[in-house]
């Protein structure tokens, strides 16, 4: 099963940084980790195409689609979730990162493309909705930590997923999907 993550854009006129998304690569090893085939699009380290973003969806179809946000990057992050639901209507799209795990009702309110918000570290919740997934198991979202999601029309929030508590048990950050000659 294919996961493709996304790192969105800076937004119009804002400053700009450019630096490794750790996030994205400790879910890329996490999940690769349990045998899923992961893609990473850094549109904070390459110039932002929509016609790219298209094309690499559609060649991959993965089965979930994962956008990060920080209250920055939130509006390009959502004008990604919106672009990925209508290439890819089948795949689960995922949002996380520091600001919807505060904003996760708000955000699937604004955003009726958006599916699930993963709340706090996503390495293991990312998990377990990649193998839940790949059942065709989605009718057990409500049994998964760290998410709030739609269900008949309702927003439903998990209890928390608790932290990680021993780091050492992540493999190390997969790099080798990240252009490192632009950061």
């Amino acid at each position: 099963m294919h996961v493709t993550l996304v790192n969105p854009p800076y937004p119009s006129g804002a400053p700009k940084s450019t630096y490794v998304p750790m996030g994205i690569s400790y879910l890329t090893s996490y999940l690769e980790s349990h045998g899923f085939d992961v893609d990473v699009i850094d549109f904070q380290a390459l110039p932002f195409n929509e016609e790219y973003y298209i094309k690499r969806l559609t060649e991959k179809a993965p089965s979930i689609i994962g956008v990060t946000s920080t209250t920055l990057t939130y509006w390009p992050a959502l004008r990604l979730v919106k672009i990925a639901k209508k290439t890819c209507p089948e795949s689960l799209v995922v949002m996380g990162g520091p600001h919807v795990t505060v904003v996760d009702k708000e955000a699937l309110t604004e955003c009726p493309e958006l599916d699930v918000v993963v709340r706090g570290e996503g390495e293991q919740t990312l998990l377990e909705l990649a193998k839940l997934k790949a059942a065709s198991s989605l009718g057990s979202l409500h049994e998964v930590p760290g998410i709030t999601f739609k269900s008949d029309g309702e927003i439903i929030r998990n209890k928390d997923r608790p932290f990680i508590q021993n780091l050492d048990t992540l493999p190390f950050p997969a790099f080798d999907h990240l252009p490192l000659e632009r950061y």
